[in-house]
């Protein structure tokens, strides 16, 4: 507990009062050892747990020190449910497709090499919405990404590693050639 004794006693009394149950020094050390390793805050946050519960029942039948962990437990933050985006039904290959095009992305970026027109760059237009001519150069990327995965899923047996690596390389410069088409198009229309 990080605070003194003298400061912890009047709160435990006071919740051992709301749940009429009748308290002593042999309850009080007992809380006070088994209370530890919680804070005075979480303490408090276990208190009030159990006191808004008693507006909407009966005080337990025992109290104890299990009990205020326990209620500490419920303060914590239910997991947030797991949604699927956009209903995605893609598979392993999927997944390593982008990956592989993550890894691709941040690689050309390291070079001064991006895949989105100054604006989105800049800030003007964001990731999840980005500008037309962004998503003009993003297309042959996802389209040869995609053809990736399904020349891979296809292929039996499963390509090798080697094999893997040789087709990735060879749809990235694909992509890349139309890439460079798209950004002469549009140096060309500005």
């Amino acid at each position: 507990m990080d605070i003194s004794r003298e400061k912890f006693d009047p709160a435990l009394a006071e919740l051992f009062a709301a749940l009429d149950k009748p308290f002593n020094q042999v309850k009080s050390d007992a809380f006070w050892r088994g209370l530890k390793g919680m804070s005075f805050v979480q303490f408090c946050r276990a208190r009030d747990q159990i006191l808004r519960e008693l507006e909407e029942s009966e005080p337990p039948r025992t109290f104890n020190v299990h009990s205020l962990w326990a209620a500490l437990k419920k303060q914590r933050a239910a997991a947030p449910e797991v949604t699927p985006v956009d209903n995605w039904r893609g598979d392993s290959w999927d997944e390593c497709a982008n990956r592989l095009l993550l890894g691709h992305i941040r690689k050309q970026a390291s070079r001064g090499i991006h895949y989105c027109d100054d604006d989105t760059r800049m800030g003007k237009y964001s990731a999840k919405e980005p500008s037309p001519a962004s998503r003009e150069l993003t297309a042959p990327l996802v389209a040869w990404k995609n053809a990736w995965a399904r020349d891979c899923r296809e292929c039996e047996p499963a390509p090798t590693a080697a094999k893997q690596r040789e087709w990735w390389i060879s749809c990235m410069e694909r992509a890349e050639v139309q890439i460079n088409g798209v950004r002469a198009a549009q140096k060309a229309a500005a």
